[in-house]
């Protein structure tokens, strides 16, 4: 595991991605137009460099039932980090979607304060605190790629973010990955893997990396060989009453690990038989009735009544990469979600 070559990979993927050409990102294919729409940025906040959020909060051995007291210490530590990321991809997220030339400045320059606090670039002592920098570093990694297309971060603050973004993204690696444990394998083979390998191919691609960029689709490459013919995923079917839950969590890594991919040249969603589509297939059907979930799991899933943009997020990639034929289930639950802003996502979902 984890020591493959992209050039191996673009041989199994069957592809002519060429090694000399610049990695890409989801917003680099898609221009956005600059603008003089207002937009006023907060100040930046200084959280510490290291992450101490605490251990687990669940109580159970399926990590399903959190213990509340644990759970809220865990919410209070993590909320700065929580802030400061929402205010960077906001900033970004502006920029995309009005093209405001403020927001992107405002979003270089609160980028420029986190690498020079290290934000989130520090040491990590229990295996949450790495949860939490792998799911809030690669958003922030994700919110300049979205302002970079714009040309307004200057080669300052260039030669600052980019250091950063890659201790963070080696921080996620050396967590993960057995050649820096001695281990024969991974422990961690689920759903936080995947997140695991956001903010490593997104770092991949913002300093053109292709050892990070390959890694990060090494991730992906480790979550669809896992999925069963029956579309499940063994690792987040033993989460018992949040099976279904989990398999939503582990679908928005793995979708946003194909885009990347598959915007540089790589076949993904067709690995492994279509697992991807056969676990997207599957978890969808669950959302709308959950009694294979509830039988496979042993227990009565929790409700799906109510869908956020962390549940359905990436349903937006995925339906303009395959938009034939159309999809009616999956549009409906696009459409029950107040915002697809979610903030692991690194915010709105590319197109």
């Amino acid at each position: 595991m984890y020591r493959w070559t992209l050039l191996s990979f673009c041989w199994i993927f069957g592809t002519g991605w060429a090694l000399s050409q610049n990695l890409v990102s989801p917003w680099d294919v898609k221009p956005v137009a600059l603008t003089d729409a207002p937009y006023d940025c907060p100040a930046p906040m200084h959280p510490p460099a290291n992450i101490n959020v605490g251990g687990s909060y669940y109580t159970d051995s399926h990590r399903s039932i959190p213990d509340p007291e644990k759970k809220k210490n865990y919410m209070e530590a993590k909320a700065p980090y929580d802030a400061f990321t929402k205010i960077i991809v906001e900033a970004a997220d502006a920029y995309q979607t009005t093209g405001s030339r403020q927001a992107a400045l405002g979003a270089a320059s609160l980028l420029e304060s986190a690498a020079k606090d290290n934000f989130m670039g520090g040491s990590c002592t229990t295996g949450q605190d790495h949860y939490v920098q792998g799911w809030l570093g690669g958003s922030v990694i994700i919110a300049y790629l979205k302002v970079r297309p714009s040309g307004l971060v200057t080669p300052e603050q260039t030669n600052l973010i980019l250091p950063w973004l890659k201790r963070i993204a080696h921080t996620t690696q050396t967590f993960y990955d057995p050649k820096n444990t001695g281990a024969k394998e991974t422990k961690v083979l689920n759903n936080h893997l995947y997140w695991g390998g956001i903010p490593v191919i997104a770092a991949g691609v913002a300093t053109n990396d292709r050892d990070l960029f390959d890694w990060g689709i090494q991730t992906y490459e480790e979550g669809v060989k896992q999925v069963t013919p029956d579309g499940t995923l063994p690792k987040e079917m033993a989460r018992a009453v949040r099976a279904l839950h989990y398999h939503i969590f582990a679908i928005v890594p793995l979708v946003m690990l194909a885009e990347y991919g598959e915007d540089n040249g790589i076949e993904m969603y067709a690995r492994h038989d279509n697992a991807l589509k056969r676990l997207i297939q599957r978890t969808e059907e669950g959302i709308y009735d959950s009694s294979y979930f509830d039988k496979a799991a042993g227990i009565k899933q929790e409700s799906m009544d109510t869908l956020g943009a962390d549940d359905v997020g990436w349903i937006k990639p995925y339906l303009h990469r395959f938009p034939d034929p159309p999809n009616p289930n999956l549009e409906k639950l696009l459409g029950r979600a107040k915002s697809l802003q979610d903030l692991y996502m690194g915010g709105l979902p590319p197109e």
